[in-house]
């Protein structure tokens, strides 16, 4: 098939590459026309054909990574990654509509016309291989030429429900090229009063053509319309769709918008703002992020996953279905400015560059509807022949072309005397020619099938982790060699399915990866230990850095996660320095003392066992939120908003201090206390049964917490249902129980280990002394007693000293 692509900082170009292979979760179209979008398309041409200072001019968050990558792998393995990523051939265009070939989803029929969206999936090129999330059916009544603007309808469409405007409210749209235009057509469809800036009087004459009330070429002249249509009041909100260097769009923005006013910027132009002007006004500026939610995330647009339509109406493909919906009603052909067949990309580019010093608005590329036969498009001969005869040499075939087969292996095997590259297979058409043109393999394909045939001898497997297994047993089973990269699979079951194909396959070599073991150091390192004789401990440390969380080797599906993708390089070469296989294989993640990210931070609820550890100071103690042993307050089973204090533990955290708490807390706490689950009353009844002495004013504190809301309004009522407390009389008597659940209050005492605990007192001990304990009634002879206690091993005292 044809397609347009880029490579390096050479002209876009038309190319025969592969057709697409048809996989689930995908749709094979074929293009009838896409949409050429010169303010992203010229701007990409741009920055390509910049050098790499300039490169690094205009994107220094790029500059960051080749510093960080300089830093872990070196200066010539850095400098060879960039010159590979540099030339990498890329396709071009996003916006595109087709009719099915082949349906992997289910949702559309073969022949049915479709509009598809995303860059790598709508290029421009004779077909396309597109996602369930990026494609929409297109509604009758509405033409292929029509549908192709589906994407950048969805665009301006996106902006427009970023503004959140309705019926009556005034818009102003700054830049009148394509987004503008149909942003205008958007909001005037929503029942908006529109108002256009842009400097060249043909867009401004189209836009009011098209439904704009009010149009301008200057920003003054905007100013004053803005004001004698809305009183002076400013316009609701401000669509920036202009392409610039400069912040003008901005400030013209601000200076027409009201109080509280929206400005949603759309193109890509320079953000300087005033600070004071979004201080008067309290302005609020969104940047539009393309088609809408949806975009940007791997699980929505390669997975298929969707969002909720009760909680994400708006997404990225029903954004592209409200625009085909709407398609009839809007005024698209005078959009139109150019039309040019496939063949004739060329003199679009020249357009965009400025060769051809002609007009532009939108750029239409039409496609030859007559089709070739499958073979043809699947596969592209290279014109490269084989060095000598066939005894001679060894035929390869490679699957996969990522960044490290580009990087890595495909340059080794370019080294390699006497191999035959026979043919390179990826799952796009475009990386397999890119890849294959520059190392020299004789075809590239689509279809593993092209990978295995008699003139291959060896098959190298570089594709991602997740289809390792599956093409490693479909090549034993056409009786390959195969050579694949680690992982050999990422499940017990896969491991099964090879061990039975390897020992069925007719030539069984089986080869992985693992090219660590072929280190001269670790060569030498295995000749030293094989001569020490005793038991080895071996620690390998890894300095990976961490990954990005768009990586799909974190995928659990995909890449199987960092253990299985990546660390079985190490356990492989502790293996092979040991000489012999594992018996035991554990992974353990060191304590770190309930110091975790938010990221792991789980709500838990606190009991009497969630003690804090003796071993944190109270300086780390207070700094997370938590107090230390001296001001710890025994904690209650209520709801949070009871807590005498605020951070919740973590799981981890109530685990590695169970065994201090208990150490710690007064006896009976020891005991099975899972009779109290019921009834928080009966819980109160039950602790007061198993309470005697000074351990009663810290148990009615306990008590208390645990009646809260309704229960504690009907015990203030009928204080006779808990009367069998047993509790500490107190000088303020029952106040802590109108107030509701008061906690404890806790302080130093003269002595380190001492502290006061002041325990209210329920209204029968208050009216009943009687009812109180020897040692209290002794103690003060019925007045209100203070009890002070000592947490040790040794017991505890009341103020006369005794050890109870």
């Amino acid at each position: 098939m044809k397609s347009v692509v880029r490579e390096g900082r050479g002209t876009p170009r038309l190319e025969e590459v592969p057709r697409p292979a048809p996989r689930a979760g995908h749709v094979l179209v074929r293009t009838c026309a896409s949409l050429v979008s010169a303010g992203t398309e010229r701007s990409a041409s741009e920055f390509a054909s910049l050098s790499l200072v300039g490169k690094a001019a205009r994107r220094p968050d790029l500059v960051r990574q080749v510093l960080e990558k300089v830093r872990r792998d070196g200066i010539w393995e850095t400098q060879r990654a960039v010159r590979s990523r540099l030339q990498t051939a890329e396709p071009l265009g996003y916006s595109c509509a087709g009719i099915v070939e082949e349906d992997g989803t289910g949702e559309h029929p073969v022949g049915s016309l479709v509009a598809c969206a995303g860059g790598g999936y709508a290029s421009h090129a004779e077909y396309n291989l597109v996602p369930r999330n990026m494609i929409a059916a297109v509604p009758a009544g509405v033409t292929a030429e029509q549908a192709a603007f589906a994407t950048i309808g969805s665009v301006a469409l996106h902006a427009a429900r970023l503004t959140r405007s309705g019926l009556g409210e005034s818009v102003a749209v700054v830049g009148l090229g394509l987004l503008g235009q149909l942003a205008v057509q958007l909001l005037k469809a929503s029942g908006c009063q529109v108002f256009g800036l842009d400097p060249v009087e043909r867009r401004t004459a189209l836009a009011s053509e098209l439904g704009c009330d009010v149009v301008a070429n200057d920003p003054a002249s905007l100013a004053r319309a803005v004001a004698e249509r809305t009183h002076r009041r400013g316009v609701d909100a401000v669509i920036i769709a202009a392409s610039t260097k400069d912040a003008a769009p901005v400030s013209v923005a601000t200076e027409i918008s009201r109080g509280r006013g929206r400005i949603v910027v759309l193109g890509d132009i320079r953000l300087d703002l005033d600070r004071r002007v979004f201080y008067e006004k309290e302005l609020r500026l969104v940047v539009s992020r393309s088609y809408g939610p949806g975009r940007y995330d791997r699980d929505y647009e390669e997975k298929g996953i969707d969002y909720p339509y009760e909680y994400v109406r708006w997404t990225l493909k029903r954004n592209m279905g409200a625009f085909l919906a709407l398609a009839p009603r809007l005024r698209i052909e005078p959009l139109i400015s150019h039309r040019f067949t496939i063949e004739e990309a060329d003199r679009v580019y020249a357009l965009l560059s400025g060769e051809r010093q002609e007009p532009y608005l939108g750029i239409l590329l039409v496609y030859p509807q007559e089709s070739s036969a499958v073979a043809e498009r699947e596969r592209v001969e290279l014109g490269i022949t084989p060095l000598g005869g066939r005894h001679r040499e060894v035929g390869v075939s490679v699957l996969g072309a990522g960044n490290y087969a580009r990087n890595t292996l495909l340059p080794a095997l370019a080294k390699v005397e006497g191999l035959r590259r026979v043919a390179i297979v990826t799952a796009k058409g475009l990386s397999a020619w890119d890849a294959g043109r520059r190392f020299g393999f004789e075809r590239c394909a689509t279809d593993v099938g092209d990978a295995l045939g008699e003139d291959t001898d060896l098959v190298v497997i570089a594709t991602r982790h997740s289809q390792h297994a599956g093409l490693v047993r479909e090549a034993l089973g056409h009786g390959k060699a195969v050579f694949v990269e680690k992982p050999l699979c990422t499940s017990d079951d896969e491991l099964e399915e090879l061990r039975s194909a390897y020992a069925r396959s007719s030539r069984p070599f089986l080869m992985v990866g693992y090219n660590r073991r072929f280190a001269p150091l670790v060569a030498r390192l295995r000749t030293s230990l094989g001569r020490v004789g005793r038991p080895l401990v071996l620690n390998y440390r890894v300095n990976a850095g961490p990954l990005t969380d768009a990586s799909w080797v974190l995928d659990a599906e995909e890449g199987g996660g960092r253990l299985i993708g990546e660390a079985c390089h190490f356990v492989d070469l502790l293996m092979h320095v040991v000489g012999a296989p594992p018996r035991v294989v554990r992974v353990v993640r060191p304590s770190t003392h309930g110091h975790f990210g938010d990221r792991e931070r789980r709500p838990w609820t606190r009991s009497v066992r969630d003690a804090p550890s003796p071993f944190h100071s109270r300086k780390s103690l207070r700094e997370r939120g938590q107090r230390s042993r001296s001001e710890h307050r025994w904690p209650s089973a209520t709801p949070s908003r009871f807590r005498p204090w605020g951070t919740p533990w973590t799981p981890r955290q109530a685990h590695e201090n169970q065994d201090t708490a208990r150490r710690r807390r007064p006896p009976e706490l020891h005991e099975d206390r899972s009779d109290l689950l019921g009834d928080p009353g009966e819980r109160a009844r039950e602790v007061c049964r198993r309470t005697r002495t000074h351990r009663t004013a810290l148990r009615c504190q306990y008590v208390r917490q645990l009646l809260s809301g309704s229960r504690l309004a009907d015990a203030e009522r009928e204080p006779g249902r808990r009367l069998g407390i047993a509790c500490e009389p107190d000088s303020q008597g029952d106040a802590g129980l109108r107030g509701g659940p008061r906690p404890a209050r806790a302080r130093r005492g003269r002595r380190g280990g001492r502290r006061e605990l002041d325990g209210g007192m329920c209204p029968r001990h208050r009216e009943d002394p009687a009812q109180w304990s020897p040692t209290l009634a002794r103690s003060r002879g019925g007045r209100s007693p203070q009890l002070r206690s000592v947490h040790a091993r040794g017991g505890q005292q009341d103020r006369d000293g005794r050890t109870v």
